[in-house]
């Protein structure tokens, strides 16, 4: 049976706290932009966007590829913390705990801020110094996923001597196996030479896992970072519902470029029409055939704004 995994992303206004509750599970693996913690079991990826809440980029390709998410709210509830909600409701994001420090007072006024969103089913913790163990990592369900095929969201590509190009990132749909041939978004064929996870070579991986593939038939220099492998056709637009978020106040305008967070990818996306809630998008990089809820945002606008605009559905 093929392994899986879940993949949980902490958020909150405070950028130190939610590297010590990545800490407090695993090992940081990855620190540039968006962090990654490493650990076995079978919540296998803790994410952190180092960025945020200056930058809403890595915060939403975290939210866009985890299944659970851990909210810190220890300071309370301000405005990173409603953003951080709001990106959870559009990605459909509803397994998740909310850590407090402020007891159940607090706890009952915080359910009622955050009725109606995708948050309210979150389990409330009252934090316990700098020990998280209440937060029971592990319990966090995978977000359900519909897909035709195989596909990997790749985030970083470079040559291992010896062994030749390497594609690191994470099996959003399906399960990728040895000797499997992807597409990359040109059309360029290439083929899994071997898979590592966790530094040790396995045949198969399935969805959530993080891993290394060993590619043929593609250069590091080809290929570039951020972006799909996949056994699907890949395409170039989207005509697709776009559900607006009520407190989304700026107004949303054909022939402009927002971006879109899908399955750990944030792209580039012009707005060619919009009639009613249905939309048209040119993509900036093509994207596979798959199911799933697109964020989009407007990363034009200044951190203390509310930069999510809705979602689409594929």
């Amino acid at each position: 049976m093929t392994e899986t995994h879940t993949v949980v992303c902490v958020l909150g206004g405070n950028t130190t706290s939610r590297a010590k509750v990545c800490s407090f599970f695993a090992k940081r693996t990855h620190s540039e932009g968006l962090e990654m913690y490493h650990r076995r079991g079978v919540v296998q990826t803790l994410l952190n966007p180092a960025t945020y809440p200056d930058k809403v980029s890595h915060m939403l390709a975290a939210v866009s590829v985890s299944d659970g998410c851990i909210l810190l709210a220890e300071e309370g509830f301000g405005w990173a913390e409603g953003e951080s909600v709001i990106a959870l409701t559009h990605a459909g994001l509803e397994s998740g705990v909310i850590v407090t420090s402020k007891g159940g007072v607090y706890s009952e006024r915080l359910s009622k801020m955050i009725a109606g969103t995708a948050a309210q089913g979150f389990r409330i913790v009252e934090a316990d110094g700098e020990n998280y163990s209440k937060i029971n990592i592990d319990s966090f369900e995978p977000k359900p996923k519909k897909c035709a095929g195989n596909v990997v969201s790749v985030d970083n590509v470079f040559n291992v001597k010896g062994v030749g190009t390497v594609a690191l990132g994470f099996v959003v749909c399906g399960k990728v196996a040895v000797h499997d041939t992807l597409s990359t978004p040109s059309g360029k064929e290439v083929r899994v030479q071997s898979i590592q996870v966790m530094d040790e070579d396995v045949e198969e991986a399935g969805t959530g896992t993080r891993v290394g593939l060993a590619i043929r038939g593609a250069t590091e220099k080809e290929l570039g970072d951020q972006f799909f492998l996949a056994n699907t056709a890949f395409r170039e637009n989207i005509e697709a519902s776009l559900q607006i978020e009520r407190f989304y106040r700026h107004q949303i305008e054909e022939g402009k470029t927002y971006h879109l967070a899908l399955y750990g990818q944030v792209i580039p996306v012009n707005l060619i029409k919009l009639e009613g809630e249905k939309a048209t998008f040119k993509l900036g990089k093509p994207i596979p055939e798959i199911e799933g809820v697109g964020v989009l945002a407007n990363m034009n606008l200044p951190a203390g704004t509310l930069r999510i605009m809705g979602h689409i559905d594929l």
